[in-house]
């Protein structure tokens, strides 16, 4: 089962993870830490990168971001 699709702004997060010196691996990896979640880097880094092109993620992740 999916999990319900919550919008961001994509554009917009791009923006701020930039203003505050962050690659999207850093940004990635600090919301597995926040989420207590065991990803490698590399699949940490791709779903970030889906959730700034698609601009949708789950609930409990856009609050990480938050």
């Amino acid at each position: 089962m999916r999990f319900q699709s919550f919008p961001i702004d994509g554009k917009r997060l791009r923006e701020l993870r930039k203003a505050q010196g962050l690659t999207q691996a850093e940004m990635a990896l600090r919301i597995c830490d926040k989420l207590d979640l065991n990803q490698d880097e590399d699949s940490a880094t791709s779903s970030y990168r889906r959730l700034e092109s698609r601009g949708s993620t789950s609930r409990d992740r856009a609050q990480a971001i938050a």
